[in-house]
């Protein structure tokens, strides 16, 4: 029996039913026959060698596992050349069975002399629980699983000699009407079990490299990997809507993204797969990108690799939510200080691994620098989009921090862009960089990170501390209670 791995449960219970319906005359081999620790290849070639009856099973089931059955079948081709007979006319057979929603696969047709003849099909598309107790219909042999255990029937009462008599023929027919009802019952079982329909609410990226991924100084090597989308994904990545299919090799893929948000995508899927190949560190990598109001979560949920060396690895792209409660002022004042803090954390802190002494260290590499860029201007990015989602941008919220003081938010906001956009600009080229330019790249990017902490420093101490002073004004006339007095300085 020649199966897809994916197959081995319905394949199973056919060679249970098909050695009950012939005890004593037929030999039934698959995969699971060979012992642990045999030469596969040697065992499969072999078996084929002493096969008569190649029964081929094929169904609709996706199968990624690359199986041997196009290679069974052309090497039982070649078998038959060498011992056409099973004996004196009678011929050695392939028989294929064709079950679920599938069209005549392509491994009859590109197997190298391989010989089909399409009055040898058998196909079962359909099935109705109905039929599992038609006594009529299992001795009916116009039906695909009587015709199968017919043949096989055939060709072992030809083998035999055994004597045709109305007995003998009753007593065989007799046992493949009850094993061709076991048989469909199993096969039912199988088609109304397939996948109907398939929805993927979330996004997904599947990694696929036909060898293993090799690593450089600053990370995984991904040029020679393909790139399947599954989902949402048009929106996340910035891509364009594509009809041309959802595979694309690694450059198209980040050809095709738009050009903000590449580098910290391209640095974030490689920074995760190296850190999931080889043992490094956490499955998973926050992301946002500054031209999306949205942040993600990347996590690696499958890593697959095959006897033949191929890898598939399987990462999940899902959007970071959360929910609000209470009352919508305080809410949104307290977002303001969250976003003030958080921003200080990030690089403002001198215990902070973001500050340009410990970005400029000379420990940090090419290797050692990319991941943290990408970590910071991801993080940086859910700053902005949290800032954003909270309305901090709105003239109500702005006029009440900072008096009604519209030309120093202007300034300020003039100043903020110009340091901001710089920082984003060095820090893209630090993540193109190669070991020729890195030093130079480093330099240029230490510098605007410098700038933009100078720039900034003042600018956020006295933002947060406005905040948090009208925040602390605003609990104490929402809430019941003695008036508390807040004093800043």
């Amino acid at each position: 029996m020649s199966y897809a791995s994916e197959d081995k449960q319905l394949v199973a219970g056919i060679a249970s039913e098909l050695k009950a319906a012939f005890p004593f005359s037929l030999e039934v081999h698959r995969d699971e026959d060979f012992k642990l620790g045999d030469n596969w290849k040697e065992d499969i070639e072999d078996g084929l060698d002493k096969t008569d009856i190649l029964l081929v099973i094929f169904t609709d089931r996706p199968k990624p596992s690359f199986s041997f059955t196009g290679y069974e079948i052309g090497y039982f081709n070649s078998s038959i050349k060498a011992r056409p007979n099973i004996r004196d006319g009678l011929k050695r057979v392939f028989i294929p069975l064709l079950i679920g929603d599938v069209k005549t696969p392509d491994t009859m047709y590109y197997v190298q002399g391989a010989k089909f003849d399409s009055s040898n099909l058998l196909k079962i598309a359909e099935t109705s629980p109905n039929k599992q107790n038609d006594e009529a219909w299992s001795k009916d042999p116009t039906n695909a699983v009587v015709t199968l255990l017919n043949r096989i029937s055939d060709i072992m009462l030809a083998f035999s000699g055994i004597e045709r008599t109305a007995e003998t023929l009753a007593t065989i027919q007799g046992a493949i009407s009850k094993t061709a009802r076991k048989l469909y019952s199993d096969i039912h079982v199988y088609l109304q079990g397939r996948i109907f329909s398939e929805i993927f609410p979330e996004r997904k990226i599947v990694i696929r490299s036909d060898n293993p991924i090799e690593f450089e100084a600053d990370g995984a090597n991904l040029n020679n990997c393909r790139i399947e989308l599954v989902g949402k994904y048009f929106d996340s990545f910035g891509i364009p809507e594509y009809s041309g299919g959802r595979e694309f090799t690694w450059a198209d893929f980040l050809a095709r993204m738009d050009p903000t948000a590449v580098g910290a995508w391209r640095e974030s899927i490689r920074l995760l797969v190296s850190s999931v190949l080889q043992g490094s560190g956490d499955n998973y990598i926050v992301i946002s990108t500054i031209q999306k109001d949205v942040a993600y979560r990347l996590f690696v949920s499958r890593v697959v690799t095959y006897v033949s060396k191929q890898t598939e690895i399987h990462i999940y792209i899902v959007e970071i939510k959360s929910r609000e409660y209470g009352d919508k002022e305080t809410t949104q004042l307290l977002k303001a200080v969250s976003v003030g803090l958080r921003f200080r954390f990030l690089v403002l802190e001198q215990d902070s691994e973001f500050t340009p002494q410990n970005l400029g260290f000379p420990t940090m590499t090419l290797e050692a620098l990319k991941p943290r860029i990408t970590e910071l201007l991801s993080q940086m990015n859910l700053i902005l989009r949290d800032a954003n989602q909270a309305g901090l941008q709105n003239p109500q919220i702005l006029r009440r921090i900072w008096n009604g003081n519209a030309a120093k938010v202007q300034d300020m906001m003039a100043i903020w862009e110009r340091a901001r956009s710089d920082l984003y600009l060095t820090a893209d080229q630090v993540l193109h960089a190669s070991e020729t330019n890195f030093a130079d790249k480093k330099a240029t990017f230490i510098n605007s990170l410098t700038k933009f902490c100078e720039e900034t420093e003042m600018m956020n101490r006295e933002f947060t501390a406005k905040v948090m002073h009208l925040l602390a004004e605003t609990i104490a006339k929402k809430m019941p209670g003695p008036v508390m007095k807040v004093t800043t300085s």
